[in-house]
């Protein structure tokens, strides 16, 4: 389902994701865009604070792909 719903909000998603470093949780999320998304997704899942710390806004994005599911 996940998968799907980001398919089908790839263009929001895009559009909308924070593009300032000091959002990003690890050096490597610097590397491009995906890498961003893929440490960001990983940090909402296992290190939702620093995440929701960090980037109140890729959190929010994240906590809509995941259907308001928080791992708090």
């Amino acid at each position: 389902v996940i998968q799907f719903k980001l398919l089908d909000e790839k263009k929001f998603i895009i559009e909308k994701w924070p593009k300032n470093e000091k959002e990003a949780v690890s050096i490597y999320a610097l590397y491009n865009l995906g890498e961003d998304f893929a440490e960001t997704f990983v940090a909402y899942r296992y290190n939702p604070k620093l995440l929701l710390n960090k980037s109140p806004a890729k959190y929010q994005i994240l906590k809509n792909i995941f259907d308001n599911v928080e791992y708090l």
